[in-house]
């Protein structure tokens, strides 16, 4: 996908509450992260499918546990996946993740703002 915007009202970006039925995208975003997470600071974490989709399961369907799934979106297409924790009063973004093919387009930071 070519996405070269240099606008930060570009209304092609979203972030999107994630569903169930984005189960699937969420778990090959967290997959990649853990992937470049264990590159970067060589923890050892080891990619266990099953433990994220469950995971993604537990905070979709369970918002009592704090979490919240976004998936951010480019004229629909899945570029990456950000998450929050509530903690306290307050909301802290606990991971912001681009997919590799969809990095250096400004993405995290449209995420952040």
């Amino acid at each position: 996908m070519n996405y070269p915007f240099t606008k930060i009202g570009d209304s092609s970006f979203k972030l999107k509450p994630a569903t169930l039925n984005d189960v699937a995208q969420l778990k090959e975003c967290i997959a990649v992260f853990q992937k470049d997470y264990e590159k970067v600071d060589n923890v050892g974490l080891g990619v266990n499918e099953d433990n994220i989709e469950r995971d993604c399961i537990k905070y979709i369907t369970q918002p009592e546990h704090g979490h919240t799934l976004y998936l951010a979106q480019v004229n629909g297409t899945t570029v990456g996946y950000l998450e929050t924790v509530q903690q306290g009063f307050g909301l802290v973004i606990y991971t912001v993740s681009v997919l590799p093919e969809y990095r250096n387009f400004g993405i995290a930071k449209r995420m952040y703002q």
